[in-house]
This record gives C-alpha cells, structure tokens and sequence, in this order.
C-alpha cells in the first residue's frame, strides 16, 4: 500500500468518512494505450485489450478493497470505452471501392476501336463508397487482346477521397477490331487498417460504328442556332397543339406570345401555324410572318405603310386571279385591311389568313405611346382581330409588357403565351429531342451529357444549341462520334471564350419598362453590378449584396442602386437568392462573365475605369478558358489521371 495516501481524522483505514488520494502504480503508467494511429497500421483493438488486462495482472498479488472496487471496475470501463472508441473509429475510416457504373461492367464508353495505330486514353471509372480515405491507391490494367496495347499497366493514385473518380490509361489500337477485354487489379489502404485491400474488376471496351464518313461533316452546321423550321423544329409538340387549336377554331383566336429572347418563341409561332395548316382542308388556312425589321423605318408613318403594304399583298396572292379588289392607301392607318378581310369573305368564304409579327416590341414608341398615331394603330389592329377570317399573332420579348400597359386595353381578346426555358420535371423528353435529333445515326449521345448540357445552360435552347454545335465540331475534328458528359464539358470551355457580350446581352437591355431613349442610364447600372458581382467571383467570395457593394469599383454606381438592381434581375429571373447570397440561373451566362464578359462589358460601358489600373492588372492576369483547354489538350495522363480543366482551374485559383 506504499501507493496509497490515506488521511482521516479517525484511525486509518477505518470506512468512515475516508479521502482516498490515489496515485497510479508504476505498471499502470507503463500500459498506457494510444488510440490514434501512429503510422500506417495504429493500435489495433486486441492491443488495447491486452493493455488493460497486463495492468489489472500488475495488482493480482495485492488483492484489496481499492483493487476489487475501485481499480478492477476503473479498468473494465476503461477496456468499454476504448473497445467502442475504436470501433467508432474504424467504421468513419472504413473504404470499399466498387465499379463506377453499377454491376454492368462495361465502359459506358465507346471508343474508335477500328482505326489502326490510333492513339487513345481510356478511362475507367471508380467509386470510393467511403466513408474513409483510401490511401495508397495502385491499379494494374492487364489488357487481353493483342490488338489494344495499354502503357504504364500499374498506375499510382496516391489517396483517393470518398466518391467518384477515374483513372485514364494511355493505348494504341494495333488491330482493328470490335472490342477488346481487359483486368484491373487496385489495391488500397485504410488509415488504422493492419492490412490491404484489394479488388480485381473485369471489363469490356466496345469499338464505335466505324461507317461515318468524317470528311463529308467538315461543313454541316445541324445545330443552327437561327430559326428553327420544318424538320429542324424539336420538342414541344404539346405547345404546338396547344396554339394550332386557337388558329383551327372558328373564330380564330388571336395572341401573342413573350418571354426572353433565344428561347424558341418564333420557331414555336411558325411551327404551330405549319401544324395547323397541315390540319386544315386544302387551301384554306395559310400564314404570312413578318419580321419588323422588314417594314421598320425612321418614320413611324413609313414602317405602318410598309406593313399594310406587306399584308395586302398576301392576301392579294390568295385571292383568285379575277378578283381585283382595290389596293388601300396605309398612310397613318391599317384600315384598308378591313375592307380587304371583307372582300376576301366574300370571294374566297372559305379562306383564312393568319398574320405573325415578330419582334413586336421593337416597334417605334410612336406607335404605342398614348397619341393619334398610336391609338389609330391598335384600333386597327383590334378590328383585324376581330375578323373572322383573319388572325394576328404577335411575338415580342421582355419589353412586350411594357407595350401591353400602355395600350393592352384595345387588344383585351389577345391571349398571353409566356415562354421559357425547357423544363426537367415536364419537357425532359423534348429537351432530348432538341440534342439528339439534329446528329441523329452521326453522335452517340449517352444520358449523362445530355444531363451536362441541360444543366450547362439551364434548358436554355439556344445556349443549349451552341454547346451541342461545340461537341459536333470537336466529335468531327477527333473523329469521335461517342460523347458523354466529358466531351460536353471540354466543348464548353472551348466555346465561353468564343462568345460575345451580344449573345448575353438581352439580359442586361431588356425588361426595362421605359421608352428606348430612357432606358441607358438603367442598362449602364444593370452592367456595372454585373461587373462586380464577376469581381467577387474571381475573388471567391459570397456574391452577397454587401460583397457586391465593396467590389464595384466605379464610383458611379452607388450602393443605394445595388439593391434595386439586384431585385431587377431576380424579378427577370436572372438571379435567384440562395441563402443570402446571389447565384445565375444561367450557368453559362456565370462561366462567360467571369472568363471574358466582365472586359466586354467594361469596354462596352464602363470606359471610365479602364484607367484604373489594378483592374487592368486583374483582367490581364485572369486566365481564360481557351487556354485552359489549350494546355489540358497537350498534356499526357499523369498518375492514371488526364489532368482536365478543372483540376488546373483548381490549381491556379
């Protein structure tokens, strides 16, 4: 007992009212476990076990109350807690990696195995279930086909977090042929773990359709980005149906169709005028479109003119050739055009016209604006619509509502069709269709990559036709026609660089609910925080609206006009408000702004900053994404790894 102190103011070892200070033995001291690794295998469990039970065996000669009520039980809980300690552990350390796609063990991939001495990289795809970090990753690939010779067999990953990952392998096509199988092995360590896992997975590798006449592509554009007609018209059939039915019914019903522009909305007023025509008996319905900048003109009484001349005269070439009716006069009014409708009833009773006017919200502000000239025109064309054998369809962008309030009232029997972007839970399928159809019997599209062109562009169909544009040009250049969600991603970064303030720039000029003369001061304020919301992008931090105030470099936009501009650009769902912080609703338009949008728009608008020079230093030093694909491009794998565009983007940022 020379371990232990007792001090009591009765005798010693008497039970009453003891204070016991209890110094560890010598044995006790010297089995002190470690629960945390100290190198690449730690203190296994039955190591802890035989801790405890050497330092309860140090006290079996000196059996006391203080062994067998104190230390024994001290000891038991102690061997409990460590025991579920490291089990805890183990477990938020444990690792299993499986095959990345699913139990099918072949490459979703397919590559051009018919073309001899052809140089590829072939990538494999794994998963770290997790939850620990695999550490010391080897995987050996073993090909069993004497036509496909794979480089550098074993391949050293180093540690692998939880989840996805690849690993590429360098080969050459020796022989033709139609698929090739091979055997990857991999190896891995657990932190704590005494021992090595390891895997061996067998996989198939299938050869592309070796019959695409490559050359013959060079100059075929099947992702126009124009207006879609005929066969090039995709998806959306039920919007199709649904506006045919307003021009099959009797009366026809006029409306008009708005929404940002590039979302479709001319190919989806022509395609539902063919669709009804197609329905209708022989020569009865036919439609004339008109686009504004046809019959625009400085004057307002010239562009009114031009367009009762243009209607006329499409009428006219429907009417029988021994109908002769009067030619109007359109100076200041349409109101001839009623006259001609009621001729044609009376020639041709059968006959309906239907009449689309484009870009409806370019239209002199004379002739909407509250005053003679603008009244007459929307009276007119009220009474035209009000024709039974006439329709008008008007179709115009984010100002059409502004061109509605001042003189919706007369057009009160037109009906709103609003468009926008395509929508995942209800025109997925269509969305498809606008991808693959074009390159139909040409590009393999797998699910995936049309997954990252949707979610690249938000459905956006003309955003979504430029990058699909990219992947054929860059399949056709390869001469690879199997595309997944990595050639869409390198298409992408290709194409940012490329593309200029005018394909972005309806969603800082419109939706502004002013006259055209009025609207720069708004569209100047509108850039501004554009640019400094790309600032705090390039910076990485929080596009919050405090962070935006602090990076917006130019003294002329004050930081009481942020906040309505910001609220300006959710309203046109441009942004959206994510937990305090802002975010794009357009991805694609996010990736150009910071890449290159944020110099077009400072020489566009902001010509005053350009002699600040840190912001000249700053877009001089920002790497943009051509350059990245450039050096990614000619870059070899490195550690079973193509080092792509975001891992350098990862480094240098």
């Amino acid at each position: 007992m020379s371990d232990v102190a007792i001090t009591s103011r009765q005798k010693p070892l008497q039970p009453a009212e003891p204070r016991l200070y209890i110094r560890p033995p010598r044995a006790m001291a010297n089995a002190v476990c470690t629960p945390f690794p100290t190198g690449t295998t730690g203190t296994s469990l039955e190591e802890c076990n035989r801790c405890v039970d050497s330092a309860k065996a140090d006290f079996s000669g000196s059996e006391s109350f203080l062994t067998e009520e104190y230390l024994g039980p001290f000891l038991c809980v102690c061997r409990s807690v460590l025991s579920e300690f490291l089990s805890t552990q183990r477990a938020r350390f444990k690792t299993n990696i499986v095959w990345g796609q699913g139990s099918a063990q072949e490459l979703q991939k397919r590559y051009p195995l018919q073309e001899p001495e052809r140089e590829l990289q072939i990538v494999f795809p794994l998963r770290n279930t997790g939850p620990g970090l695999a550490t010391d990753v080897r995987v050996t690939v073993t090909s069993e086909s004497s036509n496909v010779v794979l480089g550098d067999q074993t391949v050293m990953l180093g540690n692998v977090l939880p989840g996805d990952f690849s690993i590429a392998v360098d080969a050459m096509v020796v022989g033709a042929s139609a698929s090739f199988q091979a055997l990857m092995q991999i190896e891995w360590g657990e932190i704590g773990g005494p021992t090595r896992n390891a895997e061996i997975f067998e996989f198939n590798v299938i050869s592309q359709r070796g019959d695409i006449e490559w050359q013959s592509l060079e100059y075929r554009s099947p992702y126009s980005t124009g207006v879609a007609e005929g066969d090039q018209f995709y998806g959306r059939m039920d919007r199709v149906h649904q506006l045919a039915a307003r021009l099959l019914r009797q009366p026809m019903e006029p409306f008009y169709i708005t929404g940002q522009k590039r979302v479709g909305k001319t190919s989806l007023a022509l395609a539902s005028a063919r669709y009804a025509v197609a329905k209708s008996p022989p020569k009865t319905l036919s439609y004339h479109y008109i686009l504004w900048g046809e019959v625009a003109h400085a004057d307002p009484n010239v562009s009114l003119r031009q367009l009762g001349e243009s209607i006329e005269e499409f009428i006219f070439d429907r009417l029988p050739p021994d109908a002769h009716p009067p030619t109007g006069d359109y100076n200041g009014s349409l109101a001839g055009l009623v006259k001609l409708s009621n001729v044609a009833k009376r020639v041709v009773p059968e006959a309906r016209f239907v009449v689309i006017i484009d870009e409806f919200d370019e239209i002199h502000q004379e002739l909407f604006i509250h005053g003679n000239l603008a009244d007459t025109f929307f009276a007119n064309l009220r009474a035209l619509s009000r024709s039974d054998n006439i329709c008008i369809v008007l179709i115009g962008g984010e100002n059409m509502p502004f061109i509605m309030d001042r003189q919706g009232q007369k057009l009160n029997n037109f009906s709103r069709e609003n468009l926008s972007y395509f929508s995942r839970q209800t025109e997925w399928s269509d969305f498809q269709l606008v991808v693959r159809e074009p390159t139909s019997g040409l590009l393999n599209w797998h699910d995936d990559a049309i997954s990252e062109v949707f979610n690249t562009t938000r459905g956006n169909p003309y955003f979504a036709k430029i990058i699909c544009a990219g992947v054929f040009r860059c399949a056709v250049s390869e001469r690879d026609a199997d595309i997944t969600a990595t050639e869409v991603r390198r298409a992408t970064e290709s194409a940012i660089s490329g593309m200029g303030a005018n394909s972005f720039a309806h969603l800082w000029q419109d939706g502004i609910p002013k006259a055209a003369a009025e609207r720069e001061p708004d569209i100047l304020r509108r850039m501004r925080v554009l640019v400094a919301i790309a600032r705090c992008l390039r910076r990485g931090l929080l596009t919050t609206a405090s962070n935006i105030a602090g990076n917006r470099g130019s003294m002329s936009l004050t930081e009481g006009e942020i906040p309505a501009a910001l609220n300006d650009f959710q309203r046109r769902e441009v942004l959206q408000e994510e937990e305090r912080h802002y975010v794009f609703v357009l991805p694609i338009f996010r990736m150009w702004l910071v890449d290159v949008g944020v110099s077009q728009l400072i020489a566009d608008a902001l010509n005053e900053e350009l002699a600040n020079s840190a912001l000249a230093e700053e877009n001089a030093a920002i790497v943009r994404s051509e350059e990245v694909v450039s050096l990614a491009g000619r870059w070899p794998t490195y550690r079973g790894k193509h080092v792509g565009t975001d891992e350098i983007r990862a480094w240098y940022q």
